[in-house]
């Protein structure tokens, strides 16, 4: 059980999922958000349940007050 949560947008690729990696190995739960491929925010989640983290993912456009809708 985690007691820190940390949502990480664009952690679908890049810097966005290097840092998703790190919270999760320190502890935190991750919420990986993307906006765009499925496959990246899975590759994501694989590479966190790697390193024994816990995480969901959320497709969303957060750049956006109504990308998070649908």
């Amino acid at each position: 059980m985690v007691s820190k949560v940390a949502i990480v947008s664009g952690s679908g690729r890049g810097i966005g999922r290097a840092i998703a990696i790190r919270l999760a190995k320190e502890g935190f739960g991750v919420v990986v958000n993307y906006k765009r491929h499925d496959e990246e925010g899975e590759e994501t989640m694989r590479l966190i349940k790697n390193v024994n983290g816990e995480a969901i993912m959320v497709k969303a456009d957060v750049a956006t007050a109504d990308g998070g809708k649908d």
